[in-house]
């Protein structure tokens, strides 16, 4: 079907339901793109996926759909707004719509917080990935800016970076995940992170290693120079490259990492706030970790691998804030992936937390903290006490909820159906289906996130987090009382800046 493009953005009826069928569009003069769709009769359609098409407007495209399609289209650029739904998490990022995983490209640049990620534009489960744009100057209210990189012939964009380069531009380091080898390319942008030119004919950043070689993470060397990590091969190979400009990259180290794979995070924290004593973490995608130091371009461990995060938590990115706090992200992910019937988006990210390198029994470890711009959006606090059997019911979508463990007694609750039990004679805690060793003899401080999606879990410096498929109450199962607080968390307000 030929079809003229007069509008900004190509309308798609879609529906988890639905066969997935390759629809492609053609162009003479831009590179056109096959997404796979779950594609319905109007009529059927859980929703309308809006698919940015003003790179081809103005110029005839090519159709193809191997069912009927008619091509309708709108000038209108649909938000959050126009996809209302009670059940939209309250600090948890989502997309608009579509389908959301990895976090990219976390940075501070130009005075805001820049936050890209994964994204299908065309249906609720993973697939045609693309990069989605928001940015914050508080992590509260968040201006969504739409698709900043699409697919090209190089294929489609998988998870990378975000630097800014010497000139004063933002770089976007991205995975190109097109045909048996897997490329790492660059696009830059000169107007503020507007928008982003991306050469499909520059040539890879880097050699080609392995077949599906990807998530280029760069990172400023505090004795200069840039590194970049790369997740090699499976199931666990990785690279350190150097670079002096950002541009130019050399492999100057390989290395096995048998705990975990993709995603690398590889960065410098000072050693219990010592300026003076940097270290460098090398951590996989599942938040295991281990502390060491960058030495002529190669990571010499000094720790034995450690877990940080546990849980439905994967693929997370760190970025570092004005003031110097190292903060994270992590993609919130159902284990099974699986859809909520009637919402037109799937998956969400967490709110940022604060990493810190602190030493613990002699052992430099990471500690994970609730960040301060989250605390800033708990209104007033509120106490409670539970006994066997009671449930709690917070005003809100979200809550914050501190509550502790006297270590002596077994303890069993429900946050929002997701199972907290500890073990006394054991000394576990169990969440979901993680458990974990606690230190006896003190109490055991917990501080809990609840929303609409998932719940968020600190103890004793780590995180952990269970994905839910609605919201709920706290419920008592434990002998004896469960005393705490808890406040009420302010929506996420995201405002359409295109």
């Amino acid at each position: 079907m030929r079809w003229f493009c007069d509008c900004d953005y190509l309308l798609f009826p879609v529906s988890p339901s639905a066969e997935r069928v390759a629809l492609s569009i053609e162009s003479d003069t831009v590179d056109g793109i096959k997404l796979d769709i779950r594609l319905t009769e109007p009529e059927k359609a859980l929703y309308f996926a809006p698919y940015d098409v003003r790179r081809y407007r103005g110029t005839e495209l090519r159709i193809v759909s191997p069912v009927p399609y008619q091509p309708s289209g709108t000038d209108k650029p649909l938000s959050y707004s126009d996809f209302p739904h009670s059940e939209r998490p309250a600090v948890h990022l989502t997309a608009p719509y579509g389908w959301l995983n990895d976090p990219n490209g976390l940075i501070f640049y130009g005075g805001k917080f820049h936050i890209f990620f994964q994204f299908n534009p065309v249906g609720t489960d993973w697939g045609n990935m693309h990069w989605y744009h928001l940015a914050t100057e508080d992590f509260c209210t968040y201006e969504d800016h739409g698709i900043a990189l699409f697919p090209n012939r190089n294929g489609t964009k998988y998870s990378g970076s975000a630097f800014e380069l010497p000139d004063g531009s933002l770089g976007l380091y991205y995975t190109a995940a097109g045909g048996p080898l897997y490329s790492q390319h660059l696009a830059i942008s000169t107007n503020g992170a507007e928008s982003f030119f991306d050469d499909p004919t520059a040539p890879p950043l880097v050699p080609y290693a392995f077949a599906r070689t990807r998530d280029p993470k760069v990172e400023r060397d505090p004795a200069g120079g840039y590194v970049m990590s790369l997740f090699l091969d499976e199931p666990d190979l990785y690279a350190i490259y150097r670079s002096e400009d950002l541009v130019s990259w050399r492999e100057t180290d390989r290395f096995h990492f048998d705990v975990d794979r993709e995603c690398p995070g590889f960065f410098p924290l000072p050693l219990d706030g010592n300026a003076e004593d940097q270290r460098w973490i090398m951590m996989g995608a599942n938040g295991i970790y281990r502390v060491g130091s960058l030495a002529d371009g190669r990571f010499i461990p000094e720790t034995e691998p450690r877990r940080l995060l546990s849980g439905a938590l994967y693929a997370g990115q760190n970025f570092f804030a004005p003031d110097g706090r190292c903060l994270r992200l992590d993609w919130l992910r159902r284990r099974d992936q699986t859809v909520l019937p009637d919402t037109p988006w799937n998956s969400s990210l967490t709110f940022p937390y604060e990493l810190s390198l602190v030493t613990e029994d002699g052992i430099p470890s990471l500690s994970a903290t609730p960040s301060r711009e989250l605390l800033r959006r708990a209104g007033e606090e509120r106490r409670f006490s539970l006994a066997e059997g009671e449930m709690l019911l917070a005003e809100g979508k979200a809550y914050l909820l501190r509550f502790s463990i006297d270590g002596a007694s077994d303890m069993l609750i429900s946050l929002r159906g997701a199972k907290l039990k500890y073990s006394a004679d054991a000394g576990t805690l169990t969440f979901g289906r993680d458990e974990a060793q606690i230190k006896r003899g003190k109490p055991i401080e917990i501080l809990a996130v609840l929303d609409t999606d998932g719940v968020d879990l600190f103890v004793d410096g780590k995180k952990t987090a269970v994905a839910v498929d609605r919201s709920g109450g706290i419920f008592f199962e434990g002998k004896g009382m469960l005393s705490g607080s808890y406040a009420p968390l302010s929506e996420t307000v995201y405002e359409n800046k295109r």
